[in-house]
C-alpha cells in the first residue's frame, strides 16, 4: 500500500493505492487508486490509518 498526501488550496488530497505488475489485462501500475479531499492532514492521517489497519488484517488472516 502506498499513499500520498499534498497540500491543496482547500486542504489536502489523500491519494491512496495498492502497487501491482503491468499486464496485458492491466494498463495502471496498480490494484486500485483513491483519491479523498479533505480539510486538514489530521483528516487525511485519520482516514489513511483505516486503510493501513484494513491491509495489516488481510495480512493477518491469509
Amino acid at each position: 500500500m502506498k499513499y500520498r498526501i499534498s497540500h491543496t488550496e482547500t486542504g489536502v488530497l489523500l491519494r491512496v493505492w495498492a502497487p501491482a505488475p503491468l499486464s496485458e489485462d492491466r494498463t495502471r501500475p496498480y490494484l486500485f487508486l483513491a483519491q479523498y479531499r479533505l480539510s486538514s492532514e489530521k483528516e487525511a492521517m485519520k482516514l489513511l490509518r483505516v486503510y493501513l489497519n484494513r491491509e495489516q488484517l488481510a495480512i493477518a488472516t491469509n
